[in-house]
């Protein structure tokens, strides 16, 4: 497979965006899968241009908690916690993940991410754990059951709970 620069991927991407081609049809003329073309849209729409960015660019903690944010309140379907490119080596520990009304907590569509820690979460939901869904490694696990189940195969998520939000909670968050 071909490497495409930056501009390269821009320039694809708004290609598409404008309504010039469709995915398949811009895939294939540029040579690439149209899964990685869909790919890079989605990252583009999430965080513009600054997703093509050399890959160890580093963000400011603001720009982060800002993409959370967008992520949270915007209901794209892309889960509280949205992992791009193939992540190595992150902390996801310690926290209280929220899913609004897409129901993904975590989406991770990359299968080469390695060395990630995962653990000590609180999931919380205004539904049943079997009705969450999370997405690692481009499978999509529905329920925390088997989300946990398959976590504990790379030894994360071992120590991780579900709590269903009681309304009472939410009216706290208003």
């Amino acid at each position: 497979m071909a490497k495409f620069s930056p501009e390269e991927k821009v320039k694809a991407v708004k290609k598409y965006l404008d309504g010039s081609d469709g995915v398949k049809r811009l895939a294939r003329s540029i040579k690439v899968h149209p899964g990685v073309l869909q790919q890079w849209i989605k990252q583009y729409k999430a965080v513009g241009e600054k997703a093509f960015e050399k890959r160890y660019t580093r963000y400011s903690l603001q720009y982060k908690l800002d993409v959370f944010n967008y992520n949270d309140t915007k209901d794209q379907e892309s889960g509280q916690i949205e992992l791009n490119y193939d992540t190595r080596n992150n902390v996801i520990t310690n926290n209280q993940i929220y899913a609004s009304n897409s129901r993904i907590f975590i989406s991770n569509n990359f299968n080469k991410n390695t060395g990630n820690k995962l653990d000590y979460n609180q999931y919380y939901g205004e539904f049943n754990q079997n009705y969450g869904l999370w997405q690692w490694k481009r499978k999509t696990y529905k329920g925390f059951s088997s989300y946990q189940a398959g976590m504990n195969q790379e030894g994360n998520e071992q120590h991780s709970v579900f709590s269903k939000l009681s309304p009472s909670f939410k009216q706290i968050l208003k």
